[in-house]
C-alpha cells in the first residue's frame, strides 16, 4: 500500500509541476465540442492572438467565439542572461520591471527560434483591467517584479545565439558545446 501511495504522490507531483512549468496547450471539450487555443502566431509576432475559442458550427465549419490580441509588456526595465555552466546548459532571461499600479500581470510568453536567434515576446495577462481599465479600480502602489523566462536551448548545437525580448531588449549568449546529454546527438 505504501508503494502505491508513494507512486500516487509522485505522479501527482509530476502533473502539478508539468502544469506549472509547461506552456499552455490547446484543449478540446468532448461534451461541447469547444476548442481552446491559448496562442497563435502572426507574421513576425509570436503569440499575438490569444485565448482563442472555437465551437462547431455544422457542415465541418467552426465558429470563432473568442479571440484577444496580446499586449506586449511595456514595463520591463532590464533583461539579463542567466546561464548554467553544466551540460546540458539552461539559459534563462532574468526580466525585471515594475507594474505602475496594483493591476496588470505577467501573461503568456512565447519564443520563436530562427537559425541562432530567439525572438521572445512577453505579454500582459489578459484580464478585465487590460480590457477595460476605466472600469477597474487599481491600487496606486507600484509592484516590482522579477521573472525568469527559460529559453528552449536543449538539443541546440554549440555556437553563439542572440535574443530579442519585446523588440526592445537584446543580447547574446554562447553554448560552448552541443547542448545535449553526453549520450545524445545534437539537433539538426
Amino acid at each position: 500500500m505504501k508503494a502505491v501511495t508513494s507512486l500516487s504522490v509522485l505522479i501527482a507531483s509530476a502533473a502539478i509541476s508539468s502544469a506549472v512549468m509547461a506552456e499552455p496547450v490547446p484543449s478540446y471539450d468532448e461534451n461541447s465540442g469547444e476548442l481552446f487555443i491559448p496562442m497563435v502566431d502572426a507574421a513576425g509576432m509570436p503569440g499575438h492572438f490569444q485565448d482563442i475559442g472555437l465551437e462547431p458550427a455544422g457542415d465541418n465549419q467552426w465558429k470563432l467565439t473568442n479571440i484577444k490580441e496580446g499586449v506586449l509588456l511595456d514595463v520591463i526595465e532590464s533583461v539579463e542572461v542567466v546561464q548554467t555552466s553544466n551540460t546540458p546548459a539552461q539559459v534563462l532571461l532574468r526580466v525585471e520591471g515594475t507594474f505602475p499600479t496594483g493591476c496588470g500581470g505577467f501573461g503568456y510568453v512565447r519564443e520563436k527560434l530562427a537559425e541562432n536567434h530567439y525572438e521572445v515576446r512577453a505579454y500582459y495577462l489578459n484580464d478585465t483591467w487590460l480590457e477595460s481599465p476605466e472600469v477597474v479600480l487599481c491600487t496606486q502602489a507600484t509592484r516590482p517584479f522579477t521573472k525568469y523566462l527559460p529559453l528552449s536551448v536543449y538539443g541546440q548545437p554549440a555556437g553563439e545565439y542572440t535574443y530579442t525580448l519585446n523588440e526592445e531588449f537584446s543580447g547574446t549568449f554562447t553554448l560552448e558545446s552541443d547542448n545535449v546529454m553526453a549520450d545524445s546527438a545534437p539537433a539538426q
